[in-house]
């Protein structure tokens, strides 16, 4: 359910842990998201906070700027200056006093008083967004890197909201998966996602949920939800829903009709492998690359022991085999968005071969950050193809036995959000996912 404590307290400490941590003191701008507009329509596009802007404040409503004094840790809202007629379409107008009050301000004044407020202010104004038209207000890059990283490290009271999340869309995820059957359309699955969430009060999604069935589920941000659902075939859900602009971000593939087939139990165990072993991996200072590079072994081992890989396993690691399989990475950072920032670390090369160029994640884990862990193994014509078409790497493929698993799976992914602590992890997400959990959880309807 979603959280209904107060929440003043969350977005308070955020802003002290940033001026903790940007030592040049002065004063911070920033300016919130705007209301905007459908192309050529007065009707409104549903407004979702700028993140930045949300971590420090909470404000949920548009045309808001911040200017946060470090030295005294203290914040000035500056809200817009709505004309009278507005309460008569869209309700009560707050006062800068209600304002104060609702978001824990210390001060409110009226957006038009911002070039006279920011002219009055002692001491130099930085912000880590460019914005040539406000006058006196200087880009630090120092001040961008404090406040990417103040975010990458989640507070107690940050988990609370995205325990919410992840608790109201694990329950989505529960009676979604009790639901769907086959001759359903995908959105339909997609629909009873929202459903749920949105019993659960969650009513923004972290991203547009991803319904596949069958070979649908081999795309790999496959939104078109469009398709039929057939009898035998695998269903491919990642979706994930938001708690005051906190994310929860969960994938489960199951079988439609209520049990796995041979071919579907062996390549889903697989994956499975993969997702267990790669969170029992995840503690402070392992680098996410080497539990990618975990996943990638355990999913290619998988395939070789089914005869769909072939050969010598290590000459086709080296050809990148393995990435025609597994072309994503294993995961990213989540918090006020889904895919977080501060996956790199500036001035470190990206990685640059298949599969771990993809990598959301190219760093060493710390104490506090959250992470999605999301091994997948996918029957992609468009990889497979043309790696079928190359001498040197066909001899690696057994093309019969792979035909044979697709035809029965198009992609399975599983994936949970896990908070890295002082000593190990914990995970976040609730869903079934062992074979005999899903089934269980499929024949309880």
């Amino acid at each position: 359910m979603v959280y209904t404590g107060e929440t003043k307290h969350i977005f308070k400490g955020n802003r002290e842990r940033l001026c903790d941590a940007y030592t040049k003191g002065g004063f911070i701008y920033h300016q919130g998201g705007e209301s905007t507009t459908r192309y050529n329509t007065d009707v409104d596009v549903v407004f979702r906070q700028e993140a930045m802007f949300m971590y420090l404040t909470g404000v949920t409503e548009p045309d808001f700027h911040l200017v946060l004094d470090v030295a005294k840790k203290e914040l000035t809202l500056l809200m817009p200056r709505l004309p009278a007629e507005y309460a008569v379409w869209m309700g009560h107008i707050d006062t800068p006093e209600e304002v104060r009050e609702r978001f824990g301000a210390d001060r409110v004044i009226y957006v038009d008083e911002e070039a006279e407020f920011l002219a009055g202010l002692t001491g130099e104004i930085h912000s880590f967004v460019e914005y040539p038209e406000v006058k006196n207000v200087v880009f630090d890059a120092a001040l961008k890197t404090a406040i990417v990283e103040c975010r990458v490290l989640k507070s107690e009271d940050e988990m609370i909201l995205i325990q919410s999340a992840c608790d109201g869309t694990s329950k989505a995820f529960r009676e979604t998966m009790k639901m769907v059957k086959a001759g359903m359309v995908e959105y339909q699955a997609d629909a009873t996602l929202n459903y749920h969430a949105y019993m659960e009060g969650l009513r923004f999604h972290s991203f547009p949920a991803i319904t596949g069935a069958g070979p649908s589920a081999s795309t790999l941000h496959y939104t078109a939800n469009n398709k039929v659902i057939k009898p035998g075939q695998m269903m491919l859900i990642d979706g994930g829903f938001e708690d005051k602009c906190y994310a929860a971000d969960i994938t489960r593939t199951f079988p439609v009709d209520g049990k796995f087939t041979e071919r579907q139990k062996a390549l889903y165990n697989i994956v499975l492998k993969a997702n267990i072993e790669c969170i029992e991996m995840i503690r402070p200072g392992l680098h996410w690359k080497d539990i990618h590079d975990h996943a990638t072994n355990v999913i290619a081992q998988g395939l070789h022991d089914l005869g769909i890989l072939v050969g010598d396993l290590a000459e086709a690691k080296k050809l990148y085999i393995p990435s025609i399989f597994f072309p994503h990475g294993l995961g990213h950072l989540m918090g006020l968005e889904v895919h977080d920032v501060g996956g790199f670390i500036e001035g470190v090369p990206r990685l640059t071969a298949p599969g771990e160029a993809n990598l959301r994640l190219q760093r060493e884990l710390t104490e506090r950050m959250v992470v999605t862990v999301e091994p997948g193994c996918y029957f992609v014509n468009e990889t497979i193809n043309p790696a079928l078409a190359d001498p040197e790497k066909s001899k690696y493929i057994n093309e019969k036995v792979l035909r044979e698993y697709q035809a029965e799976v198009g992609g399975i992914r599983l994936e949970d959000d896990i908070l890295v602590t002082n000593d190990g992890h914990y995970v976040i997400t609730t869903v079934p996912k062992t074979v005999e959990d899903v089934e269980k959880l499929i024949g309880s309807q």
